[in-house]
């Protein structure tokens, strides 16, 4: 695709096929000149935002949406509560300049997630 369009100014993927997008951009030595917008977040696009490949990536708060579903087919099962026409959720904006913001809600969600310490693993990967 940069071959074919070598004036590109911008790209948008989705999740984790931003990883192949930023080496190709590497390689062509567009890294930073294109902008390159992806989705969610996870620890494989840290160094890549943080070194400007990845402009932005829209976090759509995926934890939170399942917690959110369960608790309201949990409220409906059990307590006959109709489901509601809509929920909203706010996506973040993620930047090398509020990346660290992210990482520390995600550290937040994860301690609020973890069992007891004697029932734990160590593989705890926060990006």
């Amino acid at each position: 695709m940069l071959r074919k369009a070598p004036d590109v100014a911008g790209i948008y993927v989705n999740t984790v096929n931003c990883l192949p997008v930023c080496r190709a951009l590497g390689a062509n030595g567009l890294a930073g000149k294109v902008k390159l917008i992806a989705t969610d977040l996870f620890p494989e696009m840290s160094p890549h935002l943080q070194q400007g490949t990845i402009t932005a990536s829209i976090y759509q708060q995926p934890h939170r949406q399942g917690q959110v579903a369960v608790r309201v087919m949990v409220e409906h099962l059990a307590n006959k509560v109709k489901f509601p026409p809509k929920v909203h959720f706010s996506p973040g904006v993620v930047m090398a300049s509020n990346l660290h913001l992210f990482r520390e809600m995600r550290l937040a969600e994860a301690k609020l997630e973890l069992p007891p310490k004697d029932e734990r693993s160590t593989g705890l990967s926060i990006f």
